[in-house]
C-alpha cells in the first residue's frame, strides 16, 4: 500500500469551561494510509507500507511504530516528517504541514502483486504521479478519497478503482455516474453504509477520540472482505472496530481478538 505517514498531535476533548485549556496531549503515527496499514496489520493481514518521512527524529518514530504494528515499513527518507495537529473540542480542525509526503515520487516506489493495493492521502502526495501509478497496480484497488474540504474535482483514475470508502460531504460533491465499483461510506455517529446496498447502525460508545477512525473502519471493512465475509457483516465489522477506537486513548489500535470480544459482548 501507498499514501500518507505523518505524526498527528492529538489532544482530548476540551472543556467547555476552559475551551483553551487541554488535559492532555499525545504524539502519535498518524496519515489516513499509514493509519490503516497499522490497523490491517493488528487484525492479521500482511501489509507492506510505502511512503516518506524525513530524515529525523520523527521519521525514526514512524518506522518503529510501523513496524510495532507488524508493518512491513518501505519508505524513503527525504525531508522532514509530515506533521498534523488535530484539535478536538466540540467539532474538529486540522493543521497539515505535508513535509516528505509531498515529495513522494513514482519511482521511490517498488509495486508487487498483491490482493489488494490501498491508497490513502493521495491528496498530500503532491509529486506522486497516482494516476499512472493506479494503471501499474497488479490487483484490487481499494482507495479512501479524504478530499479536503471544498475540493469537487474527481479523481482522474477513478475507473481502476474496485472499492471506494468516502464520507458523507464527499459523496455528496462527487459525481460518481458511471462508477462501477463499490462505494462505502463513513456516516459518523449514524454507522455506515453500502451504497446501493445494505447498511450497519454505528455501537453507541463514549468518544474519545475520533482521529484515525475511519481509517480503522477502512481496514477492518477490507479484512472482513479477504476474511470472506459479506458486506452486511464487513460492515458491522468495521463499525465495531471504529468504535473500539474512538472509545480508547489515541495511540489504540484494535487486535481481530478484541474486536471479536468486543461484537459478542454488544452484538
Amino acid at each position: 500500500m501507498v499514501g500518507d505517514i505523518n505524526v498527528d498531535v492529538i489532544n482530548l476533548p476540551v472543556k467547555r469551561s476552559a475551551p483553551q485549556v487541554i488535559s492532555e496531549v499525545f504524539l502519535v503515527k498518524g496519515g489516513e494510509a499509514f493509519n490503516f496499514a497499522c490497523a490491517a496489520s493488528e487484525l492479521g493481514l500482511r501489509v507492506e507500507f510505502q511512503g516518506a518521512v524525513g530524515e529525523d527524529f520523527l521519521g525514526d518514530f514512524l518506522i518503529r511504530e510501523g513496524r510495532k504494528h507488524g508493518v512491513k515499513m518501505r519508505v524513503v527518507r527525504k525531508g522532514r516528517t509530515g506533521i498534523t495537529m488535530a484539535i478536538t473540542g466540540r467539532d474538529r480542525r486540522f493543521i497539515t504541514y505535508r513535509g516528505s509526503n509531498s515529495l513522494l515520487k513514482l519511482e521511490d516506489l517498488k509495486l508487487k502483486r498483491a490482493k489488494w493495493f490501498y491508497l490513502g492521502g493521495f491528496w498530500h502526495l503532491e509529486s506522486l504521479d497516482c494516476e499512472r501509478l493506479l494503471g501499474e497496480v497488479r490487483g484490487k484497488i481499494a482507495l479512501n478519497m479524504g478530499y479536503p474540504t471544498g475540493q469537487r474535482e474527481l479523481f482522474p483514475a477513478l475507473s481502476r478503482v474496485d472499492l471506494l470508502f468516502l464520507n458523507e460531504q464527499e459523496y455528496n460533491a462527487l459525481d460518481l455516474k458511471g462508477f462501477g465499483g463499490t462505494i462505502v461510506l463513513h456516516l459518523g455517529g449514524k454507522g455506515s453504509r453500502v451504497v446501493g446496498g445494505p447498511f450497519q447502525p454505528a455501537y453507541r460508545v463514549k468518544c474519545l477520540n475520533p482521529t484515525g477512525a475511519g481509517d480503522v473502519f477502512n481496514a477492518a471493512f477490507l479484512f472482513s472482505l479477504l476474511r470472506g465475509h459479506g458486506t452486511e457483516y464487513a460492515l458491522k465489522f468495521a463499525n465495531a472496530a471504529a468504535a473500539l477506537h474512538v472509545s480508547n486513548p489515541p495511540d489504540f489500535v484494535p487486535t481481530y481478538e478484541e474486536v471479536m470480544r468486543f461484537m459478542e459482548v454488544r452484538g
